[in-house]
């Protein structure tokens, strides 16, 4: 274990022979986070070990978003995504997103994905898991999504992704993250931040 800053430890964790992933303790994680941004509201780590989402309360007012994966994973070859309700109901019809995931593997292996029923990420193997931020900003009536992610476990790459939702009959009330054919996940954690 690495000491890191007030206290928080990190723990290694060894996928390949060339490649180190890093899994955070829950309380550290969620202490790094709030560290890093003082002025905004944390919610979680929430466990992303079992079931087929999760979902975070965001209150009126919001206008902008972070959600950071911890070694997320699912149990099959779908993909996470993430998912924005208004008044109690989550957008998840096709057309109610425009999103995409490129990603590179440092050999000039590319790659990536798209999707209209949420705010996607790559991932497509059930020995994989992602680690990183999607950053939501709200323009008006049109959440603005960007994100840039590692993908870790059999395979090594670097990722980013965009998109932007359909423009909202009113707030959003919360997030959902799930994936893509609802797979189970098995692995890590999430934390939503929000101002």
């Amino acid at each position: 274990q690495i000491a890191v800053g007030a206290g928080a430890t990190f723990s290694a964790k060894t996928t390949t022979a060339w490649e180190s992933s890093v899994q955070l303790s829950k309380v550290a994680f969620a202490a790094q986070v709030a560290t890093l941004r003082p002025d905004w509201t944390v919610l979680g780590p929430t466990a992303t070990t079992s079931g087929t989402f999760v979902d975070f309360t965001i209150p009126a007012g919001v206008t902008e978003m972070e959600i950071i994966f911890n070694t997320v994973s699912c149990n099959g070859t779908n993909d996470p995504l993430v998912r924005l309700g208004v008044a109690g109901a989550i957008l998840a019809t096709a057309g109610d997103y425009a999103s995409t995931c490129g990603t590179h593997n440092g050999s000039g292996g590319v790659g990536g994905v798209s999707n209209t029923t949420g705010f996607i990420i790559f991932q497509n193997n059930a020995t994989s898991h992602t680690s990183g931020r999607m950053k939501l900003s709200l323009i008006g009536n049109v959440w603005i999504e960007e994100g840039v992610y590692s993908r870790g476990g059999s395979t090594t790459e670097s990722m980013a992704g965009s998109g932007y939702s359909k423009a909202l009959a009113g707030p959003i009330d919360r997030v959902r993250v799930t994936s893509t054919i609802s797979n189970a996940f098995d692995l890590g954690s999430v934390i939503v931040r929000y101002k």
